[in-house]
């Protein structure tokens, strides 16, 4: 049973270094929400209390950003991010390519 628990908590620490490693914001929010919702799991069987209070904090903000990426995008009607669209108009306008 031990390596079950063990995992869970191999599984939060692989989607919080995948969250650092990202470079978009919708693919960064979406492994930071599954790292809490797994480091959640692992602290609550472990009986963690600062890693639940941790989690407890992270996993709403974590998905409310995600929720405001998707409305962002279901909005404009892009798949790119605000980001980049504003930087491909800026280059268009400074005369570069984009």
């Amino acid at each position: 049973m031990d390596v079950w628990i063990e995992a869970i908590g191999f599984l939060g620490t692989g989607c919080a270094i995948a969250a650092d490693a990202m470079r978009r914001m919708l693919p960064l929010r979406v492994a930071a929400v599954l790292s809490s919702v797994f480091f959640l799991a692992y602290g609550g069987l472990i009986g963690s209390l600062p890693m639940i209070a941790m989690e407890l904090i992270l996993l709403p903000i974590n998905g409310f950003r995600l929720f405001e990426l998707v409305r962002e995008r279901a909005a404009t009607g892009s798949c790119a991010p605000a980001s980049d669209r504003a930087m491909a108009s800026a280059t268009r306008q400074a005369g570069g390519e984009a």
